[in-house]
């Protein structure tokens, strides 16, 4: 009889499909010391650098009823004011903390704006500490610190508030009020970032990047239409980095998760929301021999690896659409698993590597979270074998900006699973505190009044009483409150760091001085 019940649960797993996962990663752990031995790797993302030629509303995506719905849709002018300083203390500290090289998975800029994702790197401008565009400052640094550093498109570096590819809502966000710009479309930004990678070269050592860029060939395939580029059948940017050491190897995957060409789209009521969800393209034109993104990375990500990292601006959650109240409403998973194995049979897939994680932003989540994600691939209606259920962990990480701005440095411990260990931690902006500041500020009496205020946290927009005060700011106001924050705090980078910290805090709504956040609900359209 008890065989007999044995043999009838078994039954009733299979049937089900719970069958037993292959797991594909080791433990995810995080720690307040990071061990020796491994590979040690800084990860920063969502830094949504603002731009300062303007101040405009844009209706449905930077206004008050969207900054209710998704709290960052406008941040306090003093925050983003002092993101740029924040992201360079984080990448300085984990230059400190020993990062053999940085990844920034995306979300540099806020509405792909050339001053927020180039301003300073190729061109002949002198910007600014405040004012660089997330390219250049990524570039000072690892000139500076001799540290390769490779950047990831996320959906906010070509989209208009990360969600409309529309002309005119994105002329409205890049607008040259105060100084020259534009917004750039999605080639131009593949360009620009595959640029940015090459660099890498001169100081990279045993890093080796490799990508589809060919600029003839992608600018044909992108066209013209910068409205329709980020859903145009190949045009994307996917890369591999190389790494080897001593006899272990390791590759990063720089996925292009915003590749929607085979997905549906994203448009609600005139309202373009293509941010909503992340995607990677899955099916290939054979007949104009366009070969998808996933078919990209099979054909030069599948030879035999140690450790494999994919690196993707979206969450592995974010790669199906979700909608508020509804919930799930695809269940795509845009071929996810198939960067991690290859077939070993007609129906039967084996792991390419001993150990293999993903790392990923977008979600700004407070706290650095570890997920076990589980994947079927060639499976029947009923049964699924545990050569074809792979569980992959998943390291998603926050925003260098909005609270509780961080970076994350982590280690990879090479070995098989479940030998293998990805150890992490955080990296704060000022791991010395900033009680003084704050106070200081407090008591400050500034050069130019806002609203009538030029003392104390007021005179820089920042009301605890009343956390989105700056709802009702015009241009001429921000621009005092910005010449007040540049005669206070100038380029002292501790001073500009604790005004950030201070300013997302109160936007989240909590008390500046707990550093370890309450866990938020979720955010839509980051």
């Amino acid at each position: 009889m008890r065989y007999r019940a044995l043999g009838l649960c078994l039954l009733i797993l299979a049937i089900s499909g719970c069958t037993p996962t292959a797991r594909l990663s080791g433990p995810v752990t995080r720690v307040d010391r990071l061990p020796e031995a491994g590979l040690r790797i800084g990860f920063v993302a969502d830094s949504q650098l603002q731009t300062r030629s303007n101040y405009n509303r844009v209706f449905g995506y930077r206004d008050k009823l969207a900054d209710f719905i998704v709290e960052t849709a406008i941040r306090p002018p003093a925050l983003d004011w002092a993101a740029r300083s924040m992201l360079r203390s984080q990448l300085d500290q984990l230059r400190i903390q020993g990062a053999k090289a940085i990844f920034y998975l995306g979300d540099g800029a806020n509405n792909g704006c050339y001053d927020e994702l180039a301003l300073g790197f190729q061109d002949r401008a002198a910007p600014g500490p405040n004012q660089q565009g997330v390219l250049a400052l990524l570039d000072e640094f690892r000139t500076s610190a001799g540290i390769p550093v490779f950047f990831i498109l996320g959906n906010h570096d070509v989209l208009g508030a990360g969600s409309s590819a529309f002309h005119e809502p994105r002329g409205d966000f890049c607008e040259a009020t105060v100084s020259p710009n534009r917004s750039v479309a999605k080639f131009e930004a593949m360009k620009l970032t595959d640029s940015f990678n090459r660099g890498n070269a001169a100081f990279a050592g045993a890093w080796r990047y490799h990508s589809n860029w060919d600029a003839a060939s992608l600018q044909s395939l992108c066209g013209t239409d910068a409205s329709v580029q980020h859903r145009t059948r190949g045009c994307y940017l996917a890369a591999t980095v190389d790494y080897a050491q001593g006899e272990k190897t390791a590759q990063f995957l720089l996925l292009d998760t915003n590749d929607w060409a085979d997905v549906s789209g994203s448009t609600f009521a005139g309202f373009q929301q293509e941010g909503i969800r992340g995607a990677m393209s899955f099916r290939d034109d054979a007949k104009r021999q366009i070969v998808s993104q996933t078919t990209w990375f099979d054909g030069n990500a599948s030879d035999r690896r140690d450790l494999r990292v994919g690196l993707s601006h979206y969450d592995v959650a974010s790669l199906t659409k979700h909608l508020p109240v509804v919930g799930r409403v695809s269940a795509k998973t845009q071929m996810y698993m198939q960067l991690f194995t290859r077939p070993a049979g007609e129906t039967v897939n084996e792991a390419s590597q001993d150990l293999a994680y993903v790392v990923s932003g977008h979600t700004h989540v407070r706290e650095i979270d570890g997920k076990l994600f589980t994947f079927k691939m060639d499976c029947g209606p009923i049964l699924c074998a545990r050569t074809n259920r792979f569980g992959i962990r998943e390291l998603n990480v926050g925003s260098t900006t909005d609270y509780s701005n961080y970076a994350t440095i982590a280690q990879f411990d090479f070995g098989k699973v479940p030998a293998g260990n990805l150890s992490y931690r955080r990296v704060e902006s000022e791991p010395e505190g900033c009680d003084t500041i704050w106070t200081e500020v407090g008591d400050y009496r500034f050069p130019n009044a806002l609203q009538g205020k030029d003392q104390g946290w007021a005179a820089i927009g920042i009301d605890r009483g009343n956390r989105h005060s700056y709802d009702r700011f015009v241009l001429a106001d921000v621009q005092r409150l910005w010449a007040n924050l540049d005669a206070y705090a100038g380029t002292d980078a501790h001073k500009a760091n604790c005004i950030g910290l201070y300013a997302a805090a109160v936007e989240a709504g909590v008390d500046p001085s707990k550093r370890l956040p309450p866990k938020p609900k979720r955010r839509w359209g980051r």
